[in-house]
């Protein structure tokens, strides 16, 4: 028996049947039908169908964007005749692939053709692959890839040779794979043209922890310098170490004689061309001071000087001068040599100067 529900003249709502024919509150038999409950169970079934449907969409929308955030995705892939090059950013690195073309073929022959790519991470240092295909930067940021034109790579269109990809690392931290830290090798050790011995190494240009260096044996004073005066050194003894590790690395051919070139007496003369010498590498450092090769040509012309810099005297020598006019210190500010501050000894050896903000 259907149930229907009927209104009175006096306002009130009752449930009955068909066979209804007054008020069930008031006895009135004014009385009019307003609804059947098996139509409002209907209705109610089908707004519910659809507040679900519209739910279980919004899920899956929900669901494609968490996938697509948080799993590897292919950011870029570069088709050919013969091969396709995809790269896929994972936190902390980067899977690169070479696959034939014809997408029968998932080999990946990156290892085949690794020679032809380069990888440089956010400060300009090469990246060398691990596991054969795998990017593992050190620092997040762009990275810069490069690969080199030639009939033996028929991969893309010449006129494309290189790509950046963002890396992001998770947590704000380099991927445990990632080498940051390269083993110190001391390169060379040489005598150049104005009584100096000169020293090389293979983290010179690489911006981490400074590089110390001892002349005079193991045991020796280190000192973030690459050249020193070498009118008394007869032999080879040079050492090195990062600032603050306690590992220490020994020239190869420590032992061999030393002959030193070019020292010469330091008369008025020689006394002015160094200080011609030093004012201009000192301003074109001080000009573009995030300029390695600028620093080193710089550094080349001083052993452990007084540094002051804007009237402050730096304890911490010619790195701690390097790290405060950093660009990213002084927002792009240029730097100068203040002329009247030159102290030089009668060795011709600068031993004090200031710098100045301009």
């Amino acid at each position: 028996m259907e149930i229907l529900t009927y209104k009175c003249d006096k306002g009130h709502i009752f449930d009955g049947t068909e066979h209804t024919d007054k008020c069930a509150d008031c006895g009135s038999n004014n009385i009019t039908l307003i609804s059947n409950q098996n139509n409002k169970k209907s209705n109610f079934n089908k707004r519910n169908l659809i507040r679900g449907l519209f739910l279980f969409f919004i899920l899956i929308i929900i669901s494609t964007m968490i996938f697509i955030k948080f799993h590897k995705k292919s950011i870029l892939s570069i088709s050919g005749d013969y091969y396709t090059v995809s790269f896929q950013n994972q936190p902390g690195c980067l899977v690169v692939k070479v696959t034939k073309a014809n997408n029968i073929d998932t080999t990946n022959y990156f290892n085949q053709f690794k020679n032809y790519f380069q990888f440089k991470d956010p400060k300009g240092n090469l990246i060398q692959p691990a596991n054969d295909n795998i990017i593992y930067p050190c620092d997040s940021g762009k990275i810069s890839i490069t690969w080199k034109k030639s009939p033996d790579f028929p991969l893309i269109d010449t006129t494309i040779t290189s790509k950046q990809i963002e890396v992001k690392f998770k947590n704000g931290k380099h991927h445990p794979n990632a080498i940051c830290e390269l083993a110190l090798k001391i390169e060379t050790v040489k005598a150049n043209n104005t009584c100096q011995l000169v020293v090389t190494t293979n983290l010179d240009n690489v911006k981490s922890k400074n590089i110390l260096i001892s002349i005079n044996g193991r045991n020796g004073t280190f000192k973030n310098q690459r050249v020193w005066p070498a009118k008394n050194i007869n032999k080879i003894d040079v050492w090195a170490k990062k600032e603050g590790d306690t590992t220490i690395v020994e020239f190869i051919r420590n032992g061999d004689k030393f002959q030193a070139v070019g020292c010469i007496e330091c008369t008025p003369q020689s006394k002015n061309e160094m200080l011609k010498k030093f004012i201009s590498a000192a301003n074109k450092y001080g000009n573009d001071p995030d300029n390695n090769k600028l620093f080193i040509e710089f550094s080349k012309l001083i052993n452990d000087p007084e540094i002051i810099l804007n009237g402050k005297k730096l304890s911490g020598g010619i790195s701690e001068l390097d790290n405060s006019i950093n660009p990213e210190h002084y927002n792009g500010s240029i730097f100068y040599i203040n002329e009247s501050s030159i102290k030089i000894d009668n060795n011709c050896v600068i031993t004090s100067f200031e710098f100045k903000k301009k």
